[in-house]
Order: structure tokens, then C-alpha cells, then sequence
């Protein structure tokens, strides 16, 4: 049975469109590697979904034939949530060498802060 197929039928995502999508983007694994949404399953694969910041592992218990309960079909392994990545603006190292020191005076930034001088007029 193709992947995308098992996906929808086990209730994993709501449509097959979603799971080919998934796949085409990376975010399904099929026993470790990455899985095209055509990748025949079998019972006792391990399927690794992830949308958004959750990841789903489930192993896969039998091929459905008809619309059947999820419960009979995988058993979840683990739901994870993946961490936020904060990101932290960076604090200036004292000791960095100097090719990242501030721009002295004579650079673009300079430029950029000082206000522009006044025009003159010349007169014919």
C-alpha cells in the first residue's frame, strides 16, 4: 500500500493531499529515511511524521482493507514537541578579533548616522 494512502486511511493527517505534501517536503520518514508519498508500507515500518513543531512515531500494525479504526492499525510510539528555537540577539564580545569590530568612523555606518549637509544654491 503507497504511503500517502496508509497515512489518510490510519488517520495520521485528515487528507491524502496533505500527507503527499508532507512528503514532498521532507517531513515524513519511513524507517529512518525519507519517504516519497509512492513508498510501499508494510506492517512493522516505522512512520515519522512531522508538522509543525509536533512529531508523531508510529509503527505500523496491519495494512487497512476497509476504513477501520486508527488503534487497530498503528501503535504511536511518541508524540514530541519540538523545542522553540529562541533566538537571542547577539552581545557584542569585547575580546573579538578585527574583523568583526565596529565600523570606526570612516565606514557605511558613519555615513549613515551622520545628518546630510546643507545644499548650496548656486546662482547664474
Amino acid at each position: 500500500m503507497r504511503l500517502d494512502k496508509f497515512l489518510q486511511l490510519s488517520r495520521l493527517v485528515k487528507r491524502r493531499a496533505v500527507a503527499q505534501a508532507l512528503c514532498a517536503a521532507g517531513r515524513v520518514r519511513l524507517n529512518g529515511t525519507n519517504a516519497k508519498s509512492s513508498a510501499s508500507v508494510q506492517p512493522g515500518d516505522v512512520v515519522t511524521v512531522t508538522q509543525g513543531d509536533h512529531r508523531l512515531v508510529a509503527k505500523i500494525l496491519a495494512l487497512p482493507t476497509t476504513s477501520q479504526s486508527s488503534a487497530d492499525l498503528v501503535e504511536i510510539l511518541g508524540r514530541i514537541k519540538l523545542p522553540e528555537l529562541a533566538m537571542e540577539p547577539e552581545t557584542p564580545d569585547p575580546k573579538a578579533s578585527p574583523k568583526t569590530r565596529a565600523p570606526t568612523s570612516g565606514g557605511i555606518a558613519a555615513q549613515l548616522t551622520k545628518p546630510p549637509s546643507p545644499r548650496r544654491h548656486v546662482q547664474d
